[in-house]
Parts: C-alpha cells; structure tokens; sequence
C-alpha cells in the first residue's frame, strides 16, 4: 500500500513539472506585446496588409522626393523589429535614412504591437511576415522596385536572414544585434523573466518547436550558415552583419560564429556601445549603413528616384 501511494505521489510531482515546463514554454514564446507609443515625425501612411490569414500594421513614410513631386519612385528600406518590439520603437532608425533620401516601411510583426495573434510566434514568423510586407512594398507605384533593402534588428534580422532561403526579393540587408542560435534566443528570454536556463533549457525548446509547428525538418533549415553558404552561391544578395561587443542580451559571438564558418567574406561591423537596442547611436553605425545600400542600389543617374511610368 505504501509503495502504491508513493507511486501515485511521484506521478503526480512528475505530472506537476510537466505541466510547469509547458507553461514555462509558453510565457517565454509568448512575446511582450508594447504599445505603439510614439508616431513618425514625417509625413506617413497607416498600412495594413496579410500575412498567411493574419493582420499586420505598419507606417509607411514616403521620402521627401516622393512626397514632394508627382509621379516618382524612392529606393525604400523595410525595418524589421526583434522580439517584444514593435514599430514604434524601430523609430530610432528612419530619420537618418530618411535624410538619406530613403522611404521607409515599419511593421508590426504578427503577436507584436498592433498586428493580430498566431498561437506561436518563432522566427519564421519573423520570416513570413517579412516576405508579406516586401510583398506590399512592392505592390506600391511610389516604390523604386530595384532599390529595395532590410533593416533587422535582433530576430527580425534572423527572419530576414532565413527568408533568403525563400527568395527574399530585396536588393541589400543589413541585420542589427542578429542571433543565429535557438538556444540563444531561448537563454536571452529565461533571462528577461528570470528563469534559470539549466535543467529545463532543452524541453523548452522542444515546446517551442512543438506549438511552432517546426518539424526537425524545418528546424534543419534554420541553419544560418547553411543559409548563407546558399545565397553565397545562388541569389547572392549582399548582407551586412552589426553587432556590439558589450551587447549583454545577445552575445556578440553570436556575429563571430558567422565569421568563421561562412565560406565566402562577411561583410561586417563589431561596434562598441553598451546595450541590444542602440546600435544605431554608434557613430560607426550610419556611416556603413548608408554607403551599403547606396552600393547595391542604382544610383540616381542610372535609376534612382526615377519617374512612375
């Protein structure tokens, strides 16, 4: 008898972990969902587009040119926010690309500022939702349809990354602060809730995975370096990696991992200001993002700013 309640006790204490576990997985998939607390400073359109049969938001804020004269086109740089961001937030990057002569698109990813609900967010729903909005940027008649690029900050520059596998039609991308591993994501999460990593890291991910509906399949695609080796090869679209040394949620070896095991050179800059969010205060920072698009996009006299036919 007393074997048998203790078999029933241990049941239940195993039964009560599982059930935690899950619940453990589900808050550090379930991103923060912020307030779009702020607006653009400049002239802009409220947008709403699909991404699968889901509502995304998004600001649109035609360039200066665009805005001014009838009938022309501005090359147009997509934002893309990381984990728990939203639109407003990725304000602090269009002013200088605004100056620069840039549109600019920022989006809330689905499960994040103002877009609807998934069940599980992941970064292929970073990746999907930013192949939806450069297929709306592309549908507008203001949009210089070769002169397109991506700005990603943290997971929004890993969607940006994984989309290449899919045929991201953009001319340029430039990722801010990028992870390329899950158990990263996963350790920079159990972080932000203050939830120790070890003995439960492994069966969280294993319920992210499962409520993402990523089978090991597409967990094999997640590859970042597989990744880049196949655009090295293929569409060869050129991306630029930043990332600082003292960023303390994503460790800046998650850059000098892609450094060493990508085969071609890797265009990149290691910046030295503290903190995950702020890249962009760097001095360095514009003065490598700017010139990179400029690079790879037609120059005026060739194609910029041109007329809408």
């Amino acid at each position: 008898m007393q074997g048998i309640m203790i078999l029933q006790v241990a049941i239940l204490v195993v039964a009560l972990i599982l059930v935690l576990v899950w619940l453990l997985g589900v808050r550090t998939q379930t991103p923060l969902r912020r307030v779009n607390d702020a607006l653009p400073k400049q002239h802009y359109e409220e947008v709403k587009f699909r991404s699968s049969d889901k509502q995304c938001c998004g600001w649109f804020i035609p360039s200066r040119d665009v805005t001014s004269q009838a009938h022309m086109t501005a090359p147009t740089i997509i934002v893309v926010h990381g984990w728990g961001s939203n639109r407003a937030y990725s304000l602090r990057y269009v002013d200088p690309l605004y100056d620069a002569g840039f549109s600019v698109f920022l989006f809330d990813v689905r499960c994040h500022g103002d877009s609807e609900e998934i069940p599980a967010s992941s970064s292929y729903t970073f990746r999907d939702d930013l192949l939806a909005a450069v297929e709306y940027v592309r549908s507008r008649s203001d949009v210089q349809q070769d002169a397109v690029g991506v700005v990603g900050h943290s997971l929004g520059g890993l969607g940006a990354i994984l989309a290449l596998d899919l045929g991201l039609s953009v001319q340029a991308v430039i990722t801010d602060s990028m992870p390329i591993r899950l158990r990263t994501v996963l350790q920079s999460e159990c972080s932000r809730i203050h939830v120790p990593m070890f003995p439960l890291a492994y069966m969280v991910m294993f319920i992210w995975l499962l409520r993402a509906r990523i089978t090991p399949q597409l967990f094999k695609k997640m590859n970042v370096i597989h990744v880049l080796n196949r655009n090295a090869q293929g569409a060869k679209i050129p991306v630029f990696f930043i990332h600082s040394r003292h960023d303390g949620f994503i460790p800046h070896s998650e850059l000098q991992y892609i450094i060493d095991h990508v085969s071609t050179k890797v265009e990149h800059l290691f910046i030295d200001i503290e903190g995950h969010s702020c890249s962009e205060k760097d001095h360095q920072f514009w003065g490598h993002v700017i010139p990179f698009f400029r690079q790879h996009f037609p120059t005026a006299s060739e194609h910029g700013m041109a007329q809408r036919s």
